[in-house]
């Protein structure tokens, strides 16, 4: 007897001879009912992943897909500064309810706890009638208001060194220990003009930007100097260092060197402020910002502003390095 495929070849006639019978009956019963051709195959849904067209955040899930409108939270609100705060804070115009100069700060180790920092009712001829903090602790998504002591509306007073009618130029930092630093540049009465006062302020917060000490100051001048638009950077990698840099403008010389200190135990004490870069007469820089490297090398990022008698102003960026945390 022949095998096929392990099979007898009477056994195998068979099973083929029912095979053909069966599809000769199928295919009596499609000339019968008309044959139609199979439908196509449906398309694979989209992706359940958003995916980003023009700019915009898609949904997925079955076509059509629809845009995602992004969401967004309110971190200020209504003024609450009482009115009667800024008596006496010379000329201009308050606009109550504008808010200018924001800042942000995150936690280091919760991110979503995170503080604001901006200026509030800001005055038509500089300065704003306080600094105001915010804080959240869901991500951005509620946040608590707390002014902050560098103005007499902020609760600045004689006895906590907070005793002036504006302030501006806000910015915070959190070290690495969860301890906030805040600044401001604080002052009462116009730039250069006789009985003025200005200075640069600290504080710090213990608890994300809800409560705040008395201000440090950093530096303070009369008429005869103008200390401006200034940035606190809290060392990322040590909790101990805290530095401050600005520019210092004078009456005399029209010059306006950079300005640097330092605190080595975590904003309790500071150094006594000191400029580190002077671009001479008729020069100045703008725009300080320290930034520290994982060595703990310091680099103060600026704008430098040349206005050379009879010739023409240029501006440039330039930077400055420190390696042994400032001291040099």
């Amino acid at each position: 007897m022949i095998e096929v495929a392990g099979r007898s070849a009477p056994r195998a006639a068979m099973q083929a001879a029912g095979l053909l019978a069966l599809a000769a009956a199928l295919g009596a019963c499609q000339r019968d009912a008309g044959e139609r051709p199979a439908p196509a195959r449906a398309a694979a849904p989209a992706s359940a992943s958003a995916v980003a067209v023009a700019g915009r955040r898609i949904t997925g899930g079955p076509q059509p897909a629809v845009p995602a409108e992004p969401l967004a939270y309110v971190a200020s609100g209504a003024s609450a500064l009482a009115a009667s705060c800024a008596a006496g804070a010379g000329s201009g115009v308050a606009f109550v309810g504008a808010e200018v100069e924001p800042r942000l700060a995150i936690h280091p180790t919760r991110p979503g706890v995170m503080v604001a920092a901006w200026q509030q009712d800001r005055w038509s001829d500089g300065g704003a009638r306080a600094l105001v903090a915010a804080t959240s602790l869901d991500g951005g998504r509620n946040w608590t208001r707390t002014p902050l002591p560098f103005s007499r509306c902020g609760g600045g007073s004689v006895l906590n060194g907070g005793d002036y009618e504006r302030a501006s130029d806000p910015w915070v930092s959190y070290g690495p220990d969860g301890v906030l630093h805040a600044m401001s540049l604080s002052f009462s009465g116009g730039t250069f003009q006789t009985g003025s006062a200005n200075a640069m302020l600290a504080s710090r917060s213990f608890d994300d930007g809800r409560t705040w000490t008395a201000p440090v100051t950093l530096i303070r001048d009369a008429e005869t100097a103008f200390n401006d638009k200034n940035a606190i950077t809290a060392d990322p990698h040590d909790a101990r260092y805290v530095y401050a840099v600005w520019d210092r403008l004078t009456a005399i010389g029209n010059r306006g060197p950079t300005y640097f200190t330092r605190s080595t135990d975590g904003g309790a004490h500071w150094e006594a402020a000191r400029p580190i870069f002077d671009p001479g007469q008729r020069s100045q820089t703008i725009g300080n910002l320290v930034v520290v490297l994982s060595d703990g090398t310091l680099l103060d990022v600026f704008d430098r502003i040349d206005s050379p008698l009879g010739g023409l102003q240029t501006a440039r960026a330039q930077v400055i390095r420190s390696t042994d945390r400032g001291a040099t």
